[in-house]
């Protein structure tokens, strides 16, 4: 195997592992096809039960190898635990972060740091032939979307209500510069939304600095898992689709004289339709303490997003009717539900 040293933009791409025998082999195998090699690939085995773990060691490369293949295994303590012990390994100028179960197309990375490359070398054009380049835009995030935000780099604050506050609130399908992820680690005590409370602590970094670019999306192939948490039965982790926004919110109210009023209507909004689909959940299981206690939670939730200036007129008809009959009376309101979603 020919041994080389990694050149300038070398990425780190970061794929949490667990019980992923079934689809890893595509994943590993699309990163691997991609036409820009200047890749480290780092494989965080969160301690899977099936055949990943031997899966993760068969891909392992020479030392030195570009692109190479590092494998560490860990304890079963989650996917942002996985992601952090990606983090404290990575070697990149650039990271990057892919699920076990998605795969992207051979232009993946090419798409996202041919950005970087073309401004590096109008700078440096620029300077060979005696220009002066005073302050360049220094990019820290990459975002493929489907919808352009703009065309020209934006701030943090604008990515935030434009982007994470509008369907792009996961980590993937995104380029980070090391520099912003300087210090930024994923809470592992939250099971759900863990990637959106990252962006929001990136947004607030960036601030009103213009170092965000979105592109076209299209190269990232995203699994919907019809197994995964959004889609399974209630279980008391589940509140963490309330906690994660009401976290947000906590993390943004020190710089609510820098940001829009509109970013708090939005989030409010997010909590009220997050508490809903809590709700829904909950109706379809018995009543016991455990439910009882998360019925309360909701509730409280309701009552403060609510209040939010903005945030009720942010709902759709279906959502206002539903948050109305909640507050008035959640017995009722689950009675209603779960009788609706046994006879649909």
């Amino acid at each position: 195997m020919e041994i080389s040293k990694p050149g300038k933009n070398f990425i780190s791409i970061i794929v949490p592992v667990y019980n992923a025998e079934n689809c890893l082999p595509r994943c590993v195998q699309s990163i691997l096809a991609q036409t820009y090699k200047n890749f480290e690939l780092i494989l965080v085995d969160d301690g899977s039960t099936d055949s990943s773990s031997k899966l993760c060691d068969s891909y392992v490369t020479d030392y030195g190898a570009v692109p190479s293949v590092f494998v560490k295994h860990t304890k079963n303590m989650g996917v942002s635990h996985a992601r952090n012990e990606g983090l404290s390994y990575a070697e990149g100028e650039w990271i990057t972060f892919i699920d076990a179960d998605d795969y992207i197309e051979p232009d993946y990375l090419e798409r996202l740091i041919s950005p970087i490359e073309s401004r590096q070398n109008a700078i440096s054009i620029a300077r060979d032939e005696g220009a002066t380049v005073a302050n360049p835009t220094v990019i820290s995030v990459i975002t493929m979307t489907d919808q352009i935000i703009d065309t020209q780099p934006i701030s943090g604050f604008y990515f935030l209500e434009h982007g994470i506050l509008n369907r792009d609130a996961h980590v993937w399908s995104k380029l980070y510069s090391k520099d912003i992820m300087e210090g930024m680690r994923f809470e592992d005590d939250l099971t759900i939304g863990e990637d959106m409370v990252l962006l929001v602590k990136l947004a607030i970094k960036i601030g009103n600095a213009k170092s965000v670019l979105s592109i076209d999306a299209g190269s990232y192939k995203y699994y919907d898992n019809e197994n995964g948490a959004m889609n399974s039965s209630y279980k008391p982790s589940y509140m963490d689709q309330i906690r994660c926004w009401q976290r947000a919110e906590e993390l943004l109210t020190p710089y609510k004289d820098d940001i829009s009023n509109v970013i708090f209507a939005q989030l409010a909004t997010t909590q009220i339709v997050s508490a809903m689909l809590v709700a829904g959940k909950i109706a379809q299981v018995p009543y016991d303490d455990n439910t009882k206690d998360a019925i309360a939670k909701i509730r409280e939730a309701l009552s403060h997003a609510c209040n939010k200036d903005g945030a009720f007129a942010g709902l759709s008809k279906g959502y206002k009717l539903k948050a109305s009959i909640f507050r008035f009376s959640p017995r009722l309101y689950l009675k209603l539900y779960g009788t609706w979603k046994k006879n649909k």
